[in-house]
């Protein structure tokens, strides 16, 4: 048998079953039923390109749009913690379990700074908050069980003037915070559907809908919320599924090299 050839099959059939898994991985994503991506061109309507579609897309009140990405993508949408935000219809309801999700660069960590708000006792929030310790990740949640102001999960440290991905997930009994891929905190002392805020008041993105709390100051880019709960492997599309080690590629690849030689064995008898 031709060595050279052998080798290539067997890594042809590794590469194989490596596409096949991703693929498989791929195909079982959640989709997002609000995503703002930013990359529309329009300078006054974010579009919601998730499945609750452009009946909630959001308004852009005073943020600009700004070529600084993390991913590539040609835009981010800029904040100037003053009194920037996009104002989302407030149409929707979340169900029992939640992701929020979004690639962020702050200027500004000081204080309680709003990334999404659609709370109002009882709500949903993300914000950054460093009223105890600087930079921390905050999620704020109403439930059935837990309603009024809800449990709030915080910790971790949101670095300022630096691409992030955050991500706050409800699976209907745990709360639980991601930053870069990494969880960060959880708690348990919750349960039931989410009761957002039904006052008919929009939802925001980079602001409170009380005037109360500050602006969110700096860069947001790839803007999601999910009516599931996401597993760490799913969040930012699969960015942070580690790479496969040289190890299990070779694994892979034997394992074609045994399945041809069966084959083979087979063609030959």
């Amino acid at each position: 048998m031709n060595r050279s050839r052998v080798a290539l099959d067997w890594r042809a059939a590794g590469f194989s079953f490596l596409l096949w898994g991703l693929a498989s991985t791929s195909w079982a994503q959640p989709l997002p039923i609000l995503e703002y991506l930013f990359e529309s061109g329009l300078s006054s309507v974010a579009l919601n390109t998730g499945t609750l579609g452009v009946g909630t897309s959001a308004a852009v009140i005073r943020a600009t749009r700004s070529t600084d990405t993390p991913n590539g993508s040609s835009f981010s949408m800029g904040f100037d913690g003053a009194n920037d935000l996009l104002s989302v219809p407030d149409t929707f309801d979340y169900g029992s379990a939640l992701t929020i999700e979004a690639w962020i660069k702050p200027d500004a960590t000081d204080g309680q700074r709003v990334i999404w708000d659609d709370f109002g006792a009882p709500g949903v929030m993300l914000a950054i908050n460093s009223l105890q310790n600087p930079g921390e990740l905050q999620f704020t949640l109403s439930t059935t069980t837990n309603p009024g102001d809800g449990i709030t999960l915080q910790d971790g440290t949101l670095i300022a003037v630096e691409w992030q991905h955050i991500a706050a997930v409800y699976d209907g009994e745990t709360m639980r915070l991601y930053i870069n891929g990494v969880q960060t905190a959880e708690i348990h002392n919750t349960s039931g559907n989410i009761i957002d805020n039904a006052g008919g008041v929009a939802a925001g993105v980079g602001a409170d809908n009380t005037g109360q709390l500050l602006f969110y100051d700096g860069l947001i880019d790839d803007f999601r919320i999910f009516d599931a709960a996401l597993t760490v492997d799913e969040l930012a599309g699969g960015h942070f599924i580690p790479e496969p080690s040289s190890a299990l590629l070779l694994g892979m690849g034997c394992l074609g090299l045994v399945a041809l030689a069966r084959k083979q064995r087979r063609s030959c008898s």
